[in-house]
């Protein structure tokens, strides 16, 4: 999560080919290569990593594989934020994002995710299939990258990667968050993961942009949703827990906008503070079925947040908008049930 009213994302004098061939340096070597792990899908069989280069918002997305039975069962009890070292090779692939594949893998540190008690219920096969079934939906932009050539769209929670090919001009100036309509087919290979590629729509355009959120930044306006929490992870550089709030929208998608204060960092405490302090009476009062694992993040859905303050989105890959509050009375915090 971005915590600046500056950009999100610095430019390291290492380029991005430079980066790769590090990671295809490193994960040859007798040291291996250290990732975190950014997301895990067991069920799609799907795993990323993400290798930081040069300062925090620097780094890679990389693909992981494996042939190997021992690795594919470590994969296996991975979540997202576990810190892993891993050995292999990149691969030559026709794909802007790498991938590697995974010969030897240790888990140097696990992440422990106080929401794993409420595991979200998701039949990712039935999901699959349904997305396999259409050829156009309205998705949330999860990453956009290298100009456009790597597109990573979210729907029901479904996570996937695009093929942009002649497409990476319609991507390339996307942000995280943008609601967009996109028309595509299912790639013959590989058949697992499932691959989708970009394609011409009736309007001559893969990409329909429905909803900016850039266009957001700098006004001042109200929001309203549930309260989300964003467990604190010192590893990833999350001191405390952060707080958030889920607003629906009328494309059927959510978009959380965390809850901040830049000018004064005791403040920025105390907004923490009532927001904890309201998330822990919920929990107290066991508020059944309200609180679900939202894949990153715990969302409380009894919970409605009301904030008043001004939206911030300066950076293209900023993980989440934030809307800035001037006073605690600005956010008031409302038990639906």
């Amino acid at each position: 999560m971005a915590c600046s009213s500056t950009p999100a994302v610095s430019y390291a004098a290492k380029d991005r080919p430079s980066a790769i061939a590090e990671v295809a340096e490193k994960v040859r070597s007798e040291q291996g290569l250290q990732i975190y792990i950014h997301g895990a899908n067991h069920d799609a069989r799907t795993y990323v990593g993400t290798y930081t280069y040069d300062s925090f918002f620097d780094s890679l997305h990389l693909s992981l594989l494996s042939r190997d039975p021992e690795v594919r069962k470590t994969m296996g009890t991975l979540i997202r934020h576990d810190l892993v070292r891993v050995w292999g090779e990149l691969l030559e692939l026709e794909s802007p994002q790498p991938h590697l594949r995974i010969t030897r893998m240790v888990v140097e540190k696990k992440f422990t995710f106080p929401g794993e008690a409420h595991r979200p219920e998701v039949d990712w096969a039935k999901l699959a299939k349904e997305v396999a079934s259409l050829n156009n939906i309205v998705v949330e932009v999860h990453a956009v990258a290298d100009e456009g050539k790597i597109l990573v769209v979210e729907y029901k929670g479904f996570v996937f990667p695009l093929f942009t090919r002649d497409f990476a001009v319609e991507a390339k100036d996307l942000s995280r968050q943008d609601f967009v309509r996109i028309h595509f087919k299912i790639q013959e290979e590989p058949g697992r993961p499932i691959h989708f590629e970009l394609v011409e729509g009736p309007q001559k355009h893969a990409i329909e942009l429905l909803d900016s959120i850039a266009q957001q930044n700098g006004q001042v306006k109200s929001i309203k949703g549930d309260l989300v929490m964003f467990p604190e992870n010192p590893g990833a550089r999350i001191p405390f827990n952060v707080f958030a709030i889920k607003v629906a929208t009328e494309f059927g998608i959510a978009r959380t906008y965390t809850v901040v204060n830049f000018k004064d960092a005791d403040f920025f405490k105390a907004i923490r503070t009532k927001l904890q302090s309201a998330w822990d009476d919920g929990a107290r009062e066991n508020h059944a079925g309200c609180i679900f694992n939202d894949r990153n993040k715990l969302t409380n859905r009894c919970l409605e947040v009301e904030a008043h303050g001004t939206l911030n989105h300066v950076d293209p890959n900023q993980a989440n908008p934030q809307v800035m509050v001037d006073k605690l009375d600005d956010l008031v915090i409302r038990d639906k049930n």
